[in-house]
């Protein structure tokens, strides 16, 4: 997904503006755990994010008749963390049954 924005101001003296952009790529994980060692089966649904790159970035511009021109750029990346989705609470009792059973 980007987002972009964009913002200019044009007067006879100065011309003048800003952009700013946002970056991100996420995706959603479902993995479902199923226990058939006992009847009725055991199943777990579970909602994971993964970790996943963000980036910002800021332009800003200027420009005056004289024909003089500035140019200023920053940006950052980073990655967030990526965490799990809690389901409904009747999910959230199978899960800690399939998983406590395996140990």
């Amino acid at each position: 997904m980007v987002v972009t924005g964009n913002v200019t101001v044009d007067m006879d003296f100065v011309r003048t503006g800003m952009e700013v952009s946002f970056e991100t790529e996420a995706s959603l994980d479902f993995i479902t755990t199923v226990q058939f060692s006992e009847y009725p089966f055991l199943v777990c649904m579970q909602m994971d994010k993964t970790t996943f790159p963000f980036s910002e970035f800021l332009t800003k511009y200027e420009s005056l008749p004289s024909g003089k021109s500035y140019v200023s750029r920053r940006g950052h990346k980073q990655l967030l963390p990526g965490s799990e989705f809690p389901l409904h609470q009747e999910n959230s009792n199978m899960c800690k049954r399939v998983f406590d059973s395996d140990w």
